[in-house]
């Protein structure tokens, strides 16, 4: 897993939305808010954050969940 954060300068997420058509979740920073999750809408080039457009500069997958110990 890629725990870099991306620029959006430099490259968007492939995956948008995963197999059974539920949008892709992102951890995203923004600059007039922080680090926050969100959503890349491939088709109209924006991101959404709780359903409202946001400007997004840095991205990064979503961290693994704790798994728990036998």
């Amino acid at each position: 897993m890629n725990e870099m954060w991306i620029k959006t300068k430099d490259r968007l997420p492939d995956v948008w939305k995963d197999a059974e058509g539920t949008l892709v979740n992102y951890l995203v920073f923004m600059p007039d808010s922080g680090v926050d999750i969100a959503n890349y809408l491939q088709p109209a080039d924006e991101w959404v954050c709780l359903g409202i457009p946001v400007k997004v500069t840095h991205w990064m997958e979503m961290p693994k969940p704790p798994t728990k110990k036998k």
